[in-house]
């Protein structure tokens, strides 16, 4: 943000970004948007919903065909995923680890949900060997863990 003063550098820079930038603009006209930000990673996602909705915000293919999740779509399924790891018992602090192939809207959801709740995500790779995973496991205490689909399961 911008304070303004009485030189006129600031002055001339104020008009400048008046012109140029209009999110500046709103901010120095107090538009109330400009109170809604985020600090922590999961907040993005409120963020774009008061910011910049989308119909389209994530994509993915599911049984050949692509998935599509507009932004408020995402956040409730990050609100249901969250209270469903909540009804299970797990807390702030526990860790849960993510198996998954490749990114996919799926892993963005559940990571955004743990993170909501304070659940420290634990990536594996979809590569690791099944000792790796064990590893992995019994390391960082896992609570459970997401997978892609049956075959990462086993």
């Amino acid at each position: 943000m911008i304070y303004g003063r009485e030189d006129n550098n600031d002055f001339f820079l104020q008009i400048k970004f008046r012109i140029t930038f209009p999110a500046l603009n709103r901010l120095l006209r107090n538009d109330p948007l400009q109170h809604m930000d985020f600090n922590r990673l999961f907040e993005v996602l409120e963020y774009q919903l008061h910011r910049f909705p989308q119909k389209t915000s994530l994509a993915g293919r599911l049984n050949g065909h692509w998935r599509t999740w507009g932004t408020a779509e995402i956040l409730a399924e990050r609100d249901r995923v969250s209270a469903g790891l909540l009804k299970r018992g797990l807390r702030k602090g526990d860790h849960l680890g993510v198996l998954a192939h490749c990114g996919s809207p799926e892993w963005a959801i559940a990571d955004a949900a743990m993170l909501q709740i304070g659940v420290i995500p634990v990536p594996i790779h979809a590569t690791a060997r099944p000792d790796e995973v064990a590893h992995i496991t019994r390391d960082a205490a896992l609570r459970g863990c997401f997978v892609s689909n049956g075959e990462m399961l086993q």
